[in-house]
């Protein structure tokens, strides 16, 4: 059946219960697992007249902080992956469209075969898939993909 399931993290709630899961579905497969987290890249804020509109840290302290919630977030994903002894890698991408950084960057490149994904709130389910990025990968994916509510 499924042999690597992608796990998609922006360390809310609703995802790190998605990633239990997820690990849980890979542990009963004996799959392996990628968890990965889709930073956004250094925001360009420029006014009308190209003066800096909003005050932003500088590019390397950004950077520092990204990579500083990525270690967080993914490290809930490797630990819980170790507890329940579950083969896991991590990824922190950069990209304007998270849909994008999933499924090309990492799903396609790293051949999984399952995705799981959080629906986005508790709005009903035919809401949340035409407003989040579960509903850009669902509508992109020829890669089957679990969707947790």
């Amino acid at each position: 059946m499924f042999k690597h399931i992608l796990l998609p993290t922006d360390g809310t709630a609703a995802t790190r219960r998605a990633v239990r899961k997820g690990i849980r579905l890979a542990r009963v497969l004996g799959a392996r697992v990628t968890g990965i987290y889709v930073a956004p890249p250094y925001p360009l804020i420029y006014a009308a007249d190209g003066m800096a509109a909003a005050a932003q840290p500088p590019p390397t302290q950004y950077r520092r902080d990204v990579q500083e919630t990525a270690k967080k977030y993914l490290g809930r994903v490797a630990e819980v992956a170790r507890k329940a002894g579950v083969p896991c890698a991590t990824l922190c991408v950069t990209n304007d469209r998270p849909y994008t950084a999933i499924m090309k960057k990492t799903a396609r490149s790293k051949k999984c075969d399952l995705i799981v994904m959080r629906a986005s709130s508790r709005k009903p389910l035919s809401l949340r898939l035409f407003e989040s990025e579960t509903r850009k990968v669902l509508g992109r994916s020829n890669i089957p993909l679990l969707i947790l509510h």
